[in-house]
């Protein structure tokens, strides 16, 4: 009786590793989400502009991309933080970003994978004001990310990340309600965001 126990048992849970193996998630092919978070923003002065600011606030964003292999891939992210205020001001700004990144993952199991990316970020910096003149800033940058990621056998992936960028962020016209002007205007940022991602790998 005891013996036939732990045939049943042995092969039970060979079945059961079996069938797991054969189950797991391709971590190939196309894949799309969504993602929502806080970021920290930080904005320096590097002229004369009297915009400062030192706030937390809200992101959301969308992205995708393509995992040639289980362990590298190329995303896009496309995302925005609004509604963050400059220091001394109620004035509020909208960051809106869009990052392409080579992403490398090391699998744990077939389902859980740590991961890092980093590439090009592309930042905008806007008044978040229709009545209000149109200033805005941009510029380009790196930023790195790095999270856990499972995949379940279904195809649906739910990742936990942060990421930060560094980068100058330059105005280039500036709209004083009646013509437009250049203005050399400069601004450092330092972003950083934690967020939860949920996306298809189709």
């Amino acid at each position: 009786m005891f013996k036939s126990l732990i045939t049943l048992i042995t092969t039970a849970t060979i079945s059961l590793i079996t069938t797991t193996a054969a189950s797991a998630a391709d971590q190939r092919g196309w894949f799309v989400g969504g993602e929502f978070g806080r970021t920290h923003i930080e904005l320096t002065n590097k002229l004369n502009s009297s915009l400062t600011a030192d706030d937390n606030t809200a992101l959301f964003g969308v992205y995708g991309g393509y995992n040639f292999t289980h362990w590298f891939g190329l995303e896009m992210h496309i995302n925005r933080a609004p509604g963050f205020q400059a220091e001394g001001s109620s004035t509020e700004y909208t960051l809106s970003g869009v990052a392409i990144t080579p992403r490398f993952q090391l699998l744990l199991t077939d389902n859980i994978g740590l991961y890092a990316r980093f590439g090009l970020q592309h930042f905008d910096l806007a008044i978040d004001d229709s009545h209000s003149n149109s200033d805005s800033w941009d510029g380009f940058g790196a930023v790195f990310g790095g999270g856990v990621q499972y995949l379940f056998n279904s195809g649906v992936a739910v990742r936990l990340e942060h990421s930060r960028a560094s980068m100058d962020l330059d105005q280039t016209w500036e709209d004083d309600g009646s013509y437009y002007y250049y203005a050399e205007d400069s601004i450092e940022l330092d972003y950083s965001a934690t967020s939860v991602g949920v996306h298809y790998q189709f």
